[in-house]
């Protein structure tokens, strides 16, 4: 079975990994890195017909994750509440340095990326949850390195930018519909990544106030 017959009675909280604390536990890199391989060999049956099955692995290495997340990114990982080993849901944070294609170099923020969930555990609104919490965690992290360059310099702008790349036919609207907007993107060809059609690339961006 894919997934749980009915929800858990408590609502389930997102854990925050640090990428220094998934570097000193071998068996939560693995954990996380094996359910993003699988979740990003998956193919939702609404979007089967337009892409091949990716038989290469999102994180192939060990260091994988260490590349991913960079000197202080982070994961945010929901658990299966009967086996609280397993994940269902993870997406993670990393600092925004360019698009895919090359764009945005020197824009500031942060970028929302390895976003997947289980098969069985999708459209329930985790993956959401998942995001909500590195953005809460990024404005907490925000406020406190603010409140010292305050301290150090004067007033600041309190804006939090975060970015998020995605296949416009795939997650477009999802994510618009969560308040990012389009800054620009790209028309990627047939055979890009598996496309058997071509696909819009989107580069979005949503500030929040911190």
């Amino acid at each position: 079975m894919n997934g749980p017959l009915t929800l858990p009675s408590t609502p389930l909280q997102p854990r925050i990994h640090s990428g220094s604390a998934i570097r000193c536990d071998p068996a939560l890199e693995q954990t996380i890195r094996s359910f993003v391989n699988e979740g990003y060999k998956y193919i939702a049956p609404k979007d089967a017909s337009g892409w091949e099955s990716d038989t290469f692995d999102r994180l192939p290495t060990a260091d994988s994750i260490n590349r991913e997340l960079g000197e202080d990114g982070f994961f945010a990982v929901m658990y299966d509440p009967n086996d609280d080993t397993k994940p269902i849901v993870c997406a993670a944070t990393t600092r925004w340095k360019c698009d895919l294609e090359g764009g945005g170099v020197g824009d500031e923020g942060w970028e929302i990326k390895t976003v997947t969930a289980r098969a069985g555990w999708m459209g329930r609104g985790f993956a959401g949850r998942c995001v909500d919490a590195i953005v809460k965690e990024l404005q907490r992290q925000s406020r406190e390195s603010a409140e010292f360059q305050h301290q150090c310099k004067g007033s600041i702008e309190r804006k939090l930018k975060v970015w998020i790349q995605t296949v416009e036919s795939v997650n477009g609207a999802y994510w618009k519909k969560k308040g990012w907007t389009d800054v620009r993107a790209y028309e990627k060809p047939v055979g890009h990544w598996g496309s058997k059609e071509g696909y819009r690339l989107l580069v979005l961006l949503q500030e929040f106030e911190f």
